[in-house]
């Protein structure tokens, strides 16, 4: 197993584990902590039901978070295989981006000399007008 892979096993994990503690802090915290970071601002929307649906919510997105993560573990092999071709792919994709920018880079400068000198005067003349002013 590659160490990205084990590296995201851990973080689902460890996100499964901080969401499910999480779901136990109190209504009273989380509404005294959501006051103080907003204090010019009403927060009428925080009542228990509220609380409770959040509560709810947490719960269930910390038991997915585990069941994901035990299933890559579980199917760690064909998974580990799939995303080292996708990730191959996007090293080939950004290899190939890298060259066609380089490309078209040469082309802007074989093609338009006068246009590129331009703007570089344009933009010069700009800087030393804000300099001069501030």
């Amino acid at each position: 197993m590659r160490v990205y892979y084990k590296v995201l096993l851990i973080i689902l994990f460890l996100c499964g584990i901080i969401f499910f503690a999480l779901s136990f802090i109190s209504f009273n915290s989380v509404r005294s902590l959501v006051e103080s970071l907003c204090k010019d601002i009403r927060v009428d929307f925080i009542n228990f039901s509220f609380y409770s649906k959040l509560i709810f919510r947490l719960r269930l997105l910390s038991l997915l978070t585990i069941i994901i993560a035990s299933l890559m573990a579980f199917y760690r092999i064909p998974i580990d295989n799939y995303i080292s071709i996708i990730l191959s792919n996007l090293i080939i994709s950004y290899h190939d981006l890298k060259k066609s920018i380089i490309n078209y880079i040469k082309l802007l400068v074989k093609d338009h000399k006068i246009e590129l000198l331009s703007l570089g005067l344009i933009i010069s003349v700009g800087i030393f007008i804000l300099y001069k002013n501030g």
